[in-house]
Order: C-alpha cells, then structure tokens, then sequence
C-alpha cells in the first residue's frame, strides 16, 4: 500500500479513537449534569440528544476504527493475532459488548423522561435504576477503549 493511502488510514484511525473517547467523555459529562439538574425539560432534551449522538458519533467511529485498525495492520503485514493487536481487539470488544446495552438503557431513559415531562409525573425509581446501571457499563466500556488506545499508541 502507498504512503499516502497508509496516511489517510492513520489519519482516519486517530480520528475515530478521538470521536470514539471525546464523544464517549462529553456524553458521560453531560448526563451527569443532566440527571444532577433533575429539570424534566432539560434531562429530555439531553437524552433525545444522547441517542442521536450515539447513532451519529459513537457507532460510526467504532466502525472507523475497526475498519482502519484491521486495514493498517494488513498494510503493514501484522498479524491480527499479534499480541498487542489481539490484546486490542479484545479490548474494543469488551467496549462494544458494554456499549450496545447501554443504547437500550439510553433509549428506555429517554422514553421514560419523555413520559415524566409530557403527563408531568416524577422521575421514577426505575430511571434511577438504569442511569446507575448505565454508567456502571460505561466504565468497562470507557476502560477498554482508553486501553486499546494505550495499546495502539505506547503498547507496541
């Protein structure tokens, strides 16, 4: 492969990991700021906002990343079962499997205040319940991708 199209990988690659981990960042951020404001407008503007973004950011630069992860190391003639490129993968799919059931708890919080704001009801325990279970599926899911990008800078 020529220098230039291993440069446009490299480049798209970097990307990804910062669309990946700076999305994944602002949107814990901003929930946090969303739930501890307990406003019913704000939290259903957030959590309409959180589900776009995932489809718009998240799931993208994942597919980015993998796609441009796995055609780098083909170019440079590295096996995907490399130690570090194997230990990387399994990393991102630690993420990957953390991340598709926090969707469906993102998707059920957003249903959920959505509910609360239109019938004016309080924010019930069952929200609760999920926000704590969705943040303790983003740490793994935060973790092994900061890993794997560990591992794709210094790692090797």
């Amino acid at each position: 492969m020529e220098t230039m199209q291993i440069g446009i990988l490299e480049f798209f690659h970097v990307l990804g990991a910062l669309f990946f981990l700076g999305g994944g960042t602002l949107i814990a951020y901003f929930k946090f700021r969303a739930d501890h404001s307990e406003d019913l407008v704000v939290l259903a503007w957030y959590h309409r906002e959180l589900v776009r973004a995932d489809w718009i950011f998240t799931l993208p630069s994942g597919v980015i990343l993998i796609a441009t992860g796995i055609a780098l190391a083909n170019s440079y003639g590295l096996p995907l079962d490399q130690g570090w490129i194997l230990s990387a993968l399994v990393a991102f799919s630690i993420a990957t499997l953390s991340w598709i059931p926090a969707v469906f708890l993102q998707i059920r919080m957003r249903n959920t205040i959505q509910l609360c704001l239109e019938q004016n009801l309080s924010i019930p325990a069952s929200y609760h319940q999920d926000r704590r279970r969705w943040m303790l599926l983003g740490l793994p899911a935060f973790s092994a991708a900061l890993y794997a990008l560990w591992l794709m800078t210094a790692g090797h």
